[in-house]
């Protein structure tokens, strides 16, 4: 499994570029496969890498859709190949140097790059438990500012106050769930995966924020136990939000 997990980050991460190689270029495409030919048609110059591109698409497509992994002997091919085409097309299309630049770079919210940025720090020292926290920030002010700029056709903050509410751990625990509705319904909106999302949520901690943007921070299972791989996917989780939420 951590092969397969390995071809699809790679190919998630590999499509992540091609959409900010193509929003840059003015470029659309729907398929994986037409990026080639609609750069080209463009005239630019035609990106590299197609068949190697196109059997690590197909390898992706193969266990998505049929369940069937990808041939072992043949992943630290598809891994190289795909670092090599992100470092190509970064350079041709976007003049930069692929190894000094961080995934983070690609959102454009100054406030949650930073964040995310700190998570990535914080991950290097080994330190996942705030580096995932930073990750659950980050994703929180790209949400609100996507909420903000779609709030006509979305469910929003849902305000509960008065008397009728009083604090206590009862109520409290209620209100969170009735937002985490209406964040998930806004999330279908606005087409990020449910799955991805709880799975996110369950990774992260509660992130409960003050009128005075204060953020406080509540676990709600064992910060010690996190891994790099959590980190991964909560990093991944993030860039690949901001690219779909400001698409």
């Amino acid at each position: 499994m951590a092969l397969t997990g390995a071809v699809l980050m790679a190919h998630d991460a590999s499509e992540m570029l091609m959409r900010v190689v193509s929003d840059v270029l003015n470029v659309k495409w729907n398929q994986f496969g037409e990026f080639w030919s609609n750069i080209e048609a463009k005239g630019f110059a035609r990106p590299p890498r197609l068949g190697a591109m196109d059997q690590l698409n197909s390898e992706r497509t193969a266990f998505k859709h049929k369940g069937i992994s990808p041939n072992p002997a043949k992943v630290p091919t598809r891994l190289l190949e795909a670092s090599s085409f992100c470092e190509e097309i970064a350079n041709t299309y976007l003049g930069l140097d692929y190894q000094s630049v961080s995934l983070a770079d690609l959102i454009q919210n100054p406030s949650a790059r930073t964040k995310l940025k700190d998570a990535e720090a914080a991950a290097g020292q080994g330190q996942f438990a705030p580096a995932v926290t930073d990750c659950g920030n980050a994703f929180d002010i790209l949400f609100a500012e996507a909420r903000e700029k779609h709030k006509a056709a979305l469910v929003g903050h849902i305000p509960i106050e008065g008397r009728d509410f009083v604090k206590s751990p009862a109520t409290e625990s209620m209100k969170a769930k009735i937002q985490k509705i209406g964040q998930t319904v806004d999330a279908l909106i606005l087409g990020i995966d449910p799955s991805r999302l709880r799975r996110f949520s369950e990774t992260t901690p509660i992130r409960q924020r003050t009128g005075y943007a204060d953020v406080t921070v509540i676990w709600t299972r064992d910060a010690t136990v996190l891994t790099k791989a959590d980190f991964d996917f909560c990093h991944s989780f993030v860039i690949d939000s901001a690219l779909r939420l400001f698409n």
